[in-house]
Formats: structure tokens, sequence, C-alpha cells
């Protein structure tokens, strides 16, 4: 990532919610005229597959995981690995006393 959009991405200028019974996400962008990011971090227990498929596919944009820079599979009907592999993380990490 080009320290332009990174620190672009730190000063977004438009977000936006979303949210569902059990995730929720927020995306964030900057103003110009022609959008070339949009940061989103999710929370919850859902699956954001589903939502990220909704807005994406139609405009033709790409999903990256920001753990491993790979790019996720929209049209997968497994689910994310990357996502997968959080929850776990997250769940292990707050069960430990």
């Amino acid at each position: 990532m080009s320290p332009e959009i990174r620190e672009s991405m730190c000063q977004p200028t438009l977000v936006g919610d979303f949210e569902s019974d059990d995730l929720s996400m927020q995306l964030s962008a900057n103003d110009a005229p022609i959008l070339f990011w949009v940061n989103g971090e999710v929370r919850g227990n859902g699956d954001p597959i589903p939502a990220l498929e909704a807005l994406c596919l139609s405009r033709g944009w790409s999903v990256i995981d920001s753990c491993n820079k790979s790019m996720v599979d929209l049209t997968s009907t497994s689910g994310s690995p990357g996502w997968e592999r959080f929850r776990t993380w997250r769940d292990k990490a707050f069960s430990e006393e």
C-alpha cells in the first residue's frame, strides 16, 4: 500500500455504518470524485461475506484481508478463512483469564 493511500485511510472524510443482528461494519473513504479505496472494520459473530459481496461485486471492487494481504473470495460458499481465524483467536483471547 502506498504511503499516500495509508495516510488518506487514517483520515477518512466519509464514514458509514452497517448493522445486522450479529454483525456490524464501519466503512470509511475519502470524498474524492473517484474512490480508490474503502476501508472496512468488521465486528461481531456474523458472516461479513454476503454484505461485502452485495456491496462489492456489482461495482467490480475487491476485498483484501488486512491480516495477510490476500484477496477475499466473495463467491465462496465456505466463508472467509481469515475471518474464521480471527474469530477463533478473539474467542480464545477473551476466554483466557
